[in-house]
């Protein structure tokens, strides 16, 4: 599991879906029972900096680097707004 958080404080204005769904599948989901992801904001929550927004989970360590190089690369799945 890893627990990715807020980058600054500031209001949740965007979650990306499609974003959030294409990481779930590349950790693993839904094959792997172990595999996906536990948001922890919703949108308009006020957040701060290093506060958790999402939990990703998947069944083995190569699956979850796959998917936290593609949170990494993709843009931006939950927009955190100053």
């Amino acid at each position: 599991m890893e627990t990715l958080a807020a980058p600054i404080p500031g209001t949740v204005t965007v979650i990306d879906n499609r974003r959030l769904s294409r990481l779930a599948k590349l950790a693993g989901a839904p094959q792997s029972p172990a595999a996906g992801v536990r948001l922890q904001v919703r949108l308009g929550d006020a957040v701060r900096a290093g506060q958790p927004l999402l939990q990703l989970h998947a069944q083995s360590p190569g699956e979850l680097a796959y998917a936290l190089d593609y949170f990494h690369s993709a843009g931006p799945i939950i927009t955190v707004a100053g």
